[in-house]
């Protein structure tokens, strides 16, 4: 399906992301997410400093997006949403905004629990090995349950 050419879906999207975002959030100034469309022409997250400029993204396929020229931005920027295990799903992703090590982050998995990246608000921010494999091995129940903990 082209998501340029579904208005209706386009339209379906944008109500239960509104939906989703109801509940106060913090937000963090001069970073916007955005849902918008990778070069393969996928669905993906955008992350985005304040002049608009992309900081980095990922798309349904689980690929890196790095490059200004190429994104399109297709849906209605919102905040990017700092609370604890707070989530929307999307396409059968699941993004998560989390905080390792006071860096706040963008967790990225697919619906059935598989982990696909990790996204830095500090554009290019380097997570160590035990916090990935941390991540990559731990089910999105037990995530919840234990940043949940760990928010406590």
């Amino acid at each position: 399906m082209n998501i340029l050419d579904g208005s209706s879906f386009k339209i379906k999207l944008f109500k239960a992301k509104r939906r989703t975002l109801t509940k106060p959030a913090m937000k963090t100034p001069g970073i916007k997410l955005s849902v918008g469309k990778s070069p393969s022409g996928h669905l993906g997250l955008m992350l985005f400093d304040k002049n608009g400029l992309l900081i980095q993204g990922i798309d349904s396929l689980g690929n890196t997006v790095e490059d200004q020229d190429c994104v399109q931005s297709i849906f209605l920027a919102i905040g990017l949403r700092m609370m604890l295990a707070s989530s929307f799903a999307l396409e059968g992703l699941e993004y998560f905004t989390i905080r390792l090590k006071a860096q706040s982050a963008l967790l990225v998995r697919c619906s059935t629990g598989d982990y696909l990246a990790l996204i830095s608000a500090q554009p290019r921010h380097v997570f160590s090995p035990g916090e990935v494999d941390w991540l990559r091995q731990t089910s999105v129940t037990q995530f919840r349950e234990q940043v949940g903990a760990l928010a406590a």
